[in-house]
């Protein structure tokens, strides 16, 4: 997404200060661009927080381009469990906590829990606050569409199982969560 990658550069380009010279956290990594982004802006120490296996593409990445003056430390587990593999406090947060609606993904939780445990007194946090806009509609295609794939909940003999005793329980599930889509806006 070079949109939301962008903000992010230009967020932390644009403010230096918060990054030349000082040791920075990023928090779910991933492929470790924030990570490489802070030093570009200066940062001199990064701890790349990622628990999948991504963490060796960032040490690949590290090594094959040039960020003068700037240390890479991947520490490839949650952050949750992180004891030793960080020393001391850090000065500077980066994370794309971003799931749906803010919560979906539970990285918010997590960025929160490296705030509390490693982020120095008077530390920045990237991002540091976050809105929500919501407008609700109603769309009854969707809604026939979502009745429709609920409807496997009626079938009497799925490989000679009645699926029906659920159909109410999942009924309440499937319509709790969230529709993330696309948009048509030429629609």
């Amino acid at each position: 997404d070079s949109v939301r990658t962008g903000t992010y550069r230009r967020a932390i380009m644009e403010n230096p200060d918060d990054f030349r010279g000082q040791t920075v956290m990023d928090i779910g990594a991933g492929s470790g661009i924030l990570s490489f982004f802070a030093a570009q802006a200066g940062a001199s120490l990064v701890y790349c927080v990622e628990a999948s296996s991504m963490g060796e593409v960032i040490r690949q990445l590290a090594d094959a381009n040039s960020f003068p003056g700037a240390t890479f430390e991947v520490v490839n587990r949650p952050l949750e469990t992180i004891q030793d593999e960080v020393k001391g406090k850090v000065d500077c947060l980066v994370s794309e906590p971003i799931g749906t609606f803010l919560f979906n993904e539970r990285m918010i939780e997590t960025y929160l829990c490296a705030r509390d445990r490693f982020l120095k007194p008077g530390g920045k946090m990237f991002p540091n606050v976050g809105h929500l806009c919501i407008a609700p509609f109603s769309d009854a295609l969707l809604h026939w569409e979502q009745q429709n794939k609920n409807g496997f909940w009626k079938n009497t003999s799925f490989y000679g199982v009645d699926l029906t005793a659920a159909l109410s329980r999942c009924t309440t599930e499937h319509f709790r969560q969230p529709i993330v889509d696309y948009i048509n806006p030429d629609a």
